[in-house]
């Protein structure tokens, strides 16, 4: 017993994620596409409900019990009990209904195969999964597979499980339950703590969103808020609290490749002309096709909007007298320096603004979302073009052509082929014609060349540049 609770004590000083003790935690349950209309039209819900209690026949003293229930119309059709332990998670699909306790377990429950969830009953259809530590989130979704190449796919669920201890995994229930890939989530909330400015590090951020996309990614958002102060016992907030550069939000995806956590979005980026300008429903893009498109409106952009609040506390703020560069675009271009050099680009304060591109747009090819790449692309450009700087201009003029010096020769010589898949983060080498879906000579002929024209002192190069593009292909 002596050794027990010297194991306990030991694993407790390790970094912990707070689980949920709420009362009640409830889930909407979603509806099969063969439920009728009235039935879609009544609301069917399952509520677990944390007590300290007698179960009913037991003669013991009291315990920690859940009680699972399923309701119609917030009419009660059917309930579970889990005794000794309490719900700190719960989830469901449209054919799971997942429970999360606080003792590490999770219990999983099936429902009708040809109702639904309309029958408002579900049965245990697993073993209570252990996993050691408690229950901080429960992700479904539901997603197809193939079993093998050329087969038909197959209509699965995946199902995401977060432990106190920042573990997580993603498994496949269907068939049989069976692990896809696992990670923790401590890296992203250890590099976020890092990096704020707090007297103490005793605590972690919050978890506050983490879910599975439609294109089988993994979001995690982390929320960071200053410790208050007390006296006299009382609660005082703090005053001016400041988090650091990446301000109290900040956005990750996980990268199943290297197994890493890239950051996608956070307040780095306050002092950038685009900040406050990103892709949203408010904005419309034009294309390189010269066609208004709708807002690119995918992952990246999201993330962004999620963490806009999340500015206010960062250490980052923009002077009220700093000029931008996207001030009046007409006197911009007029008054832009003709020096190539970039040292005297601070009064405009591009360097921000050129970093923010570049990163967004790193971020969008990691994402493999093609509107918000254009969208970005196109923002970079313009900021080159604006500040008259040459030298980046010609090198992304030179990337897009596949000026690589021979580094991806290779692939010419052996008769390999290089697809966008394998080569979208590192663009600027792959001999593909295409970055994304976009052509690269459409790129540099409706983006480059038509915001280059716009500044009198990039004369020269623009037309050196032309000349270079229309020997290649055709102008269409």
């Amino acid at each position: 017993q002596t050794q027990n609770i010297h194991l306990l004590s030991g694993v407790q000083s390790t970094p912990q994620i707070p689980h949920s003790t709420d009362r009640i935690h409830s889930v909407e349950l979603p509806l099969s596409d063969t439920t009728t209309s009235m039935e879609s039209e009544t609301k069917f819900v399952a509520d677990c409900t944390n007590s300290i209690q007698i179960p009913p026949g037991s003669t013991g003293s009291a315990l920690p019990c859940t009680v699972l229930t399923l309701s119609k119309g917030g009419q009660s059709l059917w309930k579970d009990q889990l005794p000794g332990t309490s719900c700190s998670a719960i989830a469901a699909s449209k054919s799971w209904l997942v429970v999360g306790t606080s003792d590490g377990c999770v219990q999983i429950y099936g429902t009708s195969p040809s109702l639904g969830w309309a029958s408002a009953s579900a049965f245990r259809s697993h073993p209570p999964f252990v996993f050691g530590r408690p229950i901080v989130a429960l992700y479904l979704r539901e997603c197809s597979f193939s079993r093998s190449s050329g087969a038909q796919n197959e209509r699965s669920t995946e199902l995401l499980v977060v432990t106190s201890d920042g573990k997580f995994a993603v498994y496949l229930l269907e068939p049989n339950m069976k692990v896809q890939y696992k990670g923790s989530v401590m890296p992203a909330m250890t590099h976020m703590l890092l990096s704020a400015d707090l007297e103490t590090d005793l605590y972690l951020p919050k978890l506050a969103r983490i879910q599975m996309t439609e294109t089988n990614r993994l979001l995690l958002l982390l929320s960071l808020e200053p410790a208050s102060q007390t006296e006299n016992g009382r609660r005082v907030a703090n005053h001016a609290p400041s988090l650091g550069a990446g301000g109290s939000l900040q956005g990750f995806v996980y990268d199943l490749s290297s197994e890493l956590w890239m950051r996608v979005a956070d307040s780095r980026f306050v002092l950038s002309d685009f900040y406050n300008v990103l892709p949203s429903s408010s904005l419309k893009v034009a294309s390189a096709s010269k066609k208004s498109l709708d807002p690119p409106g995918g992952e990246l952009s999201k993330m962004d909007d999620s963490v806009r609040m999340g500015a206010n506390s960062s250490t980052l703020r923009r002077s009220r007298r700093g000029r931008s560069i996207l001030g009046s675009s007409s006197d911009a271009y007029t008054q832009t320096v003709t020096t190539t050099t970039g040292a005297h680009y601070d009064d405009y304060n591009d360097v921000a603004s050129r970093s923010h591109c570049e990163d967004r747009m790193a971020c969008a090819l990691a994402l493999g979302s093609a509107a918000e790449f254009e969208y970005w692309f196109s923002m970079y450009v313009k900021t080159l073009a604006i500040t008259g700087n040459e030298t980046m201009l010609r090198m992304v003029v030179d990337m897009l052509m596949a000026k690589t010096s021979g580094v991806g020769d290779s692939s010419a010589t052996t008769g390999t082929s290089t697809t966008n898949s394998t080569t979208a983060s590192c663009w600027w080498l792959s001999e593909s014609p295409l970055v994304l879906k976009f052509d690269r000579v459409k790129l540099i002929r409706n983006v480059i060349i038509p915001e280059m024209s716009k500044n009198r002192s990039l004369q020269r190069v623009t037309n050196e540049i032309s000349i270079e593009v229309n020997a290649l292909t055709p102008e269409q």
